[in-house]
């Protein structure tokens, strides 16, 4: 992903025809002046980014559409007839499949109001006009996100309204929609836990926030994108696997193979809702959809999702159920050292040939896999089978530790 994403909202624009730039008012809307916007300005520490403060900056307004309004940063060179296309997306793509997917069903009552969905729940919290703002800019971060700041109108920076911020405005309008996608779903998620009461505040733990608005984006596109995700699924990398490691990418996958063992996005639309804001609010809505199966537990889960990464069986729990674009994927293997520092969440790959399986130690928990038949064992290694060595703790926030690998 060429962005970096943060736990924050996007919004999307709409405009009308003609091919002419924003950056000196041409080709804005008319009779519409100017808005200044507060942007959280962001800088690599070479170990991610933090924010370093606010910018203000100027922008015009370049596509009206029915449901979003989309804003340019003065001085970029981006056309009204791509403005558009962002906006005839959020209007009859975006806005309509993610409600579908992630959003409450049927009327929602929050302190004595009714809502029709949760867009206009974050609209009357804004105080705003039942518009999603979305913000290109370009100031050399190729950060997007939603800002919490923007529903109180007292707070210093607030710009007041359902605001996502897009920081890739030179990239193409398709990749654009995708982002804004993502966005969204962070601002789905956040106004549901409103309603729900969630634990510990209204966002889910990271690795489920940013997995949920990763398959956003395919609930958006209708399919799998290369350019965002395909090239990171290669046999060769990564050594090491991980929830929180890879804070897109695997738990992409994790809840991509969620829906395909359960059938139906519906599952995706329970975590979302859920009173919980950690794992828990995985395993009830995967024991819910496939009873019986011991997904309550989250060893169990986390586990036979594992296995499924290099199995990939065609049909039953260890695979993507012959999906036309994830039946091919097979997790790399770590085969370079005999032990392997896995974080919460993480699981290592390694060849096994006359090994026996280790005990367990602390969370660190061990399996033997094989590929034909599929099976996994926790008490036996196969020959010319996989050593599957992987952290079960639930404390995402807890100290890594150290597992046995193979070494092949």
């Amino acid at each position: 992903m060429k962005g970096k994403y943060l736990f924050l909202i996007l919004c999307f624009f709409l405009i009308l025809s003609c091919d002419s730039s924003g950056g000196a008012g041409n080709g804005s809307v008319p009779d519409v002046a100017p808005r200044q916007f507060w942007v959280q300005n962001f800088a690599n520490t070479g170990q991610g980014w933090s924010q370093t403060g606010y910018i203000q900056l100027e922008a015009d307004l370049l596509a009206d559409g029915k449901l979003c309004r989309v804003w340019v940063q003065k001085g970029i060179d981006f056309s009204t007839s791509k403005a558009n296309e962002i906006a005839r997306a959020y209007d009859n793509r975006i806005y309509p499949r993610l409600l579908n997917t992630f959003g409450i069903k049927g009327n929602i009552n929050y302190q004595g109001n009714e809502f029709n969905n949760v867009m206009e729940l974050a609209n009357f919290l804004a105080n705003s006009d039942g518009k999603l703002d979305i913000l290109l800019f370009d100031i050399n971060q190729n950060v997007s996100y939603f800002g919490l700041l923007d529903f109180n109108s007292q707070a210093q920076y607030s710009n007041n309204g359902v605001i996502v911020y897009i920081g890739e405005a030179r990239e193409s309008a398709d990749e654009i929609n995708g982002i804004v996608a993502h966005e969204v779903q962070h601002l789905i998620t956040y106004v549901t836990g409103l309603v729900t009461n969630r634990q510990w505040g209204q966002f889910q733990e990271a690795w489920i926030n940013e997995g949920l608005s990763a398959v956003a984006e395919w609930v958006y596109y209708g399919r799998y994108v290369e350019y965002r995700w395909w090239p990171r699924f290669d046999e060769n990398q990564p050594p090491v696997l991980g929830l929180t490691r890879y804070i897109y990418m695997h738990p992409f996958l994790f809840f991509q193979w969620l829906r395909l063992q359960a059938g139906t996005t519906d599952i995706w639309l329970d975590i979302v809702t859920s009173s919980y804001s950690d794992y828990r609010a995985v395993t009830t809505a995967a024991d819910k959809h496939m009873p019986g199966q011991g997904y309550d537990n989250w060893e169990t889960l986390f586990k036979t999702w594992l296995a499924a990464n290099y199995i990939n069986a065609p049909s039953g729990p260890y695979g993507y159920r012959n999906d036309s674009a994830l039946r091919n994927y097979r997790a790399g293997t770590y085969w370079f050292e005999t032990s392997v520092s896995l974080s919460p969440g993480d699981a290592a790959y390694s060849r096994t040939n006359n090994f026996t399986l280790p005990r367990s130690s602390g969370n660190i928990r061990y399996a033997g896999l094989r590929i034909n038949p599929p099976e996994l064992s926790d008490t036996t290694a196969f020959d010319n089978g996989i050593l599957l060595t992987y952290n079960i703790s639930t404390n995402f926030r807890g100290n890594p530790e150290t597992g046995i690998t193979t070494g092949e």
